[in-house]
């Protein structure tokens, strides 16, 4: 109430030359660019304010000063800084708006009056506009006043011969951007254009490499205030490799978005877009099949029973035999090309009763009771049999012997050699899996006396007992183990070879107290086991 009434009173100034003084904003609405009959027209005015304050209101009879050229008023808005947009409007006897003007934004100082100046124009549609109160209908679209807000689906108010009124826009034509390609989400919330309600598509992007191109799916309008988009024969980007043999094609959806649909690949797998039509490996394939180096082609597993080179080859997993197999087979005597039961896995040549387990028996060709560790039944050195069988001779149950063409070598042995074994050579005679040399072979080693018993305990190289017998050791180390057999010959050098023979160090006794022990040097063979 109180703004209006400091309204009023300014108004009732009319032309007067003299202006308030103090806060408040001295408003002059000039009206000399109208003709005489539009100004002759206005009766009263109306004021909008915008900016840091909303306000509006009619002022009255403005009639006289309007056809003199000008009328002016005072303004005091409520708030007492920030920046406002005034904009007065010339209104008719019929209340219907017939000019209006805005003038720039002013910027309000506490205390100081401003001013703000405008010129009424006959802004009708058509009329180019900056914004909507520049315009008698309060529309201003596509830059010029326009008759309705025509914010619809590919609408425009600027289409040749027909600006200001608010038409479908051109067929071929997006003015404002209505018919953009639907872009995929970002950061899980949908990041598709959607000036007019529309709804963001979706890509799967998540696969390395792909290629898409959303934009391709953009479309243009109709004529008839829609859009009309690329239909699902448009591609959308490449075609990408969506799973090992999958395929994953981008075309548009015939409403903007860029979606994904997958095709599947027989026997081979996917590779840069397309299935593969050859094979170098299994990795070319799927996991039903693999790849015959033969052909170069992906093929299907085989079934239990077939003839195979490798496990790949089988829908089992395995190639026992040369046949593809039901299980691993590889418990001893158990195989899986038995005459008439191909793929199955039993008992080599000799089926045990149901819950019944092969055992082998190794054969014992030098008699020592002992049967060949390298036995198998490919070589024909071991038979399958059942748990609980007997062996018949040439056959043992244990297969220990680690030469059986040599009667000597066997776990059994305990005695020395100096020549290998008779039929594998060796000089591992025990079957221990070593070979342990009679001779030890100690470089830098003398003949010294022991001096106590303990478990490790010290020695020397003279007597404290005349006749003492002295043993072979390290003159470095002068130990005595209690409980190991003593040398009293040994090989100052390593390295002697078994059944070959140089000079030793034989240890004796002293011939009194305080003395070294007598050494003599024989020539030794060593021997072994």
């Amino acid at each position: 109430m109180k703004r209006w009434m400091i309204l009023a009173a300014a108004l009732a100034l009319g032309g007067c030359n003299n202006k308030p003084t103090g806060f408040g904003v001295d408003v002059e609405a000039r009206t000399n660019m109208l003709s005489s009959s539009v100004r002759s027209s206005i009766v009263t005015a109306r004021l909008l304010v915008s900016g840091d304050e909303t306000f509006s209101k009619d002022i009255g009879n403005v009639a006289k000063a309007a056809q003199s050229g000008a009328f002016k008023f005072r303004y005091v808005p409520g708030v007492r800084s920030g920046t406002l947009t005034i904009r007065v409007d010339g209104v008719d006897g019929s209340g219907a708006t017939v000019a209006g003007g805005t003038a720039p934004p002013i910027n309000l100082a506490d205390g100081k009056a401003v001013d703000a100046v405008l010129t009424l124009a006959v802004n009708g549609n058509g009329v180019a506009c900056m914004a909507a109160t520049d315009c008698i209908s309060g529309n201003c679209v596509d830059g010029v006043c326009c008759d309705t807000a025509c914010d619809g689906v590919c609408e425009s108010c600027n289409q040749p011969g027909l600006v200001g009124q608010c038409s479908p826009a051109m067929q071929g034509t997006d003015p404002d951007n209505d018919c953009a390609a639907k872009l995929p989400p970002t950061t899980g919330e949908d990041g598709g254009v959607n000036d007019d309600g529309g709804t963001g598509g979706s890509v799967d992007g998540g696969v390395t490499g792909v290629m898409a191109d959303p934009q391709k799916c953009a479309g243009t309008c109709n004529g008839m205030r829609a859009c009309s988009f690329p239909d699902t024969t448009t591609s959308c980007g490449t075609p990408f490799c969506s799973a090992g043999a999958t395929i994953g094609s981008l075309f548009c959806d015939g409403n903007g978005s860029c979606t994904e649909s997958d095709s599947s690949c027989t026997d081979y797998v996917c590779a840069a877009g397309t299935c593969k039509d050859s094979c170098n490996s299994d990795a070319d394939c799927q996991s039903q099949d693999f790849c015959n180096l033969n052909i170069n082609k992906c093929v299907p597993k085989r079934d239990i029973g077939t003839a195979c080179t490798g496990t790949d080859q089988c829908q089992s997993g395995f190639c026992v035999n040369a046949v593809c197999c039901d299980s691993v087979c590889n418990d001893q005597g158990q195989s899986c090309n038995n005459t008439g039961a191909l793929g199955k896995c039993q008992c080599t040549g000799h089926p045990c009763p149901a819950g019944v387990s092969c055992v082998l028996f190794y054969r014992d060709s030098d008699n020592d009771t002992f049967g060949d560790a390298g036995g198998t039944i490919a070589n024909g050195n071991a038979v399958a049999a059942c748990v609980g069988d007997t062996p018949t001779a040439p056959f043992v149950a244990n297969n220990k012997d680690c030469d059986d063409g040599d009667s000597q070598a066997n776990p059994n042995q305990t005695g020395w050699f100096t020549s290998p074994s008779k039929s594998k050579g060796t000089f591992d005679y025990n079957c221990d899996g070593t070979v342990e040399k009679l001779v030890p072979e100690i470089a830098g080693g003398t003949c010294n006396f022991c001096q106590a018993q303990l478990p490790i305990c010290g020695a020397q190289s003279t007597c404290t007992v005349a006749n003492s017998q002295s043993t072979y050791s390290c003159s470095f180390f002068k130990g005595c183990r209690i409980g190991a057999t003593l040398a009293f010959v040994g090989f100052p050098t390593g390295g002697v070879q078994c059944g070959n023979s140089q000079a030793a160090q034989q240890c004796g006794t002293c011939t009194q107290a305080g003395l070294t022990a007598q050494v003599s040097f024989p020539t030794t063979q060593q021997q072994c086991h």
